[in-house]
């Protein structure tokens, strides 16, 4: 559940709050590397969510 809520956390401080992966990664004391890491696996599982559920999700940068 940790790790399921840090991505949650990320994906919230990139997408909504609009932070830089600098600023994550000062704020959650990770690397920039595990912040890009950390995002990335987010976003495939919030698409995989998005498709058995019918809904459109397109951010997969």
């Amino acid at each position: 559940m940790k790790i399921l809520t840090r991505a949650l956390s990320l994906h919230y401080l990139r997408e909504y709050e609009e932070f830089s992966y600098k600023e994550i990664s000062e704020a959650l004391q990770l690397t920039v590397d595990q912040v890009k890491i950390t995002l990335h696996r987010a976003r495939k599982r919030l698409a995989t969510i998005a498709d058995k559920e019918g809904w459109q999700y397109d951010r997969m940068e």
